[in-house]
């Protein structure tokens, strides 16, 4: 009798743990206004607008990823939080060959790392992209799509030649300014980095799979 009242305990346990694991929904609010930066960097003639999320806090820095596109041969990178506080940052490390920058600030504004993912995404998995299209009046606009192709190669045209990149493609709305958005799970965790759309076509964009960032984690 006693063996029976335990497992009934636990199975009840069982079941009221899984309902609340199932019911219990992604804050997306809460990423946005935690970990999703608008970034802003200054030629000598123009100002560029991007977006980006932030990876890491050490001590009170914090370590920012964007597309590497967005602040290369630039003057000046300033970076906002949601609440429009302003940091100056400067680039930590880059690869080139993945268009991915991580920059540095020393004041963190508060901010949070977001959550990474440790799987890999599936065709038809749901996503989606935080970001700044346009400028920061949009910041913190987040899209929704699915995973349309895994490792879709992607090859444009750069000043040293052709590079070719190996990237989630997405059918989620992208904008100008949208490069280095956060792409990430139904779960709120990242899962990529958009860099690029296909101006041909609809719906078709591109991300950076989130383990080159974790491989070029090396902060100076």
């Amino acid at each position: 009798m006693k063996k029976n009242t335990i497992f009934i305990f636990v199975l009840i346990l069982f079941v009221v743990v899984s309902l609340i694991c199932l019911n219990k929904k992604t804050n997306f609010q809460e990423i946005i206004n935690s970990s999703v930066i608008y970034i802003e960097s200054v030629s000598d003639e123009t100002i560029n607008n991007c977006s980006g999320f932030v990876y890491d806090i050490t001590d009170n820095n914090a370590y920012i990823v964007t597309a590497y596109h967005c602040v290369d041969n630039v003057n000046e990178i300033y970076v906002y939080n949601m609440s429009k506080e302003k940091e100056k940052a400067i680039i930590d490390t880059y690869d080139l060959n993945n268009d991915i920058a991580i920059l540095s600030i020393e004041n963190n504004l508060s901010l949070k790392k977001i959550k990474i993912s440790n799987k890999v995404p599936n065709v038809g998995n749901e996503i989606f992209v935080i970001g700044t299209p346009l400028d920061i009046n949009y910041s913190g606009t987040l899209t929704h799509g699915v995973v349309s192709y895994v490792d879709r190669k992607v090859s444009l045209k750069k000043e040293n030649g052709i590079v070719t990149y190996n990237t989630i493609q997405i059918d989620a709305p992208i904008s100008g300014g949208n490069s280095g958005s956060v792409l990430v799970d139904s779960k709120g965790k990242a899962i990529g980095m958009v860099i690029i759309k296909d101006d041909n076509l609809d719906g078709i964009s591109f991300a950076i799979p989130i383990n080159k960032v974790i491989e070029l984690k090396t902060y100076n």
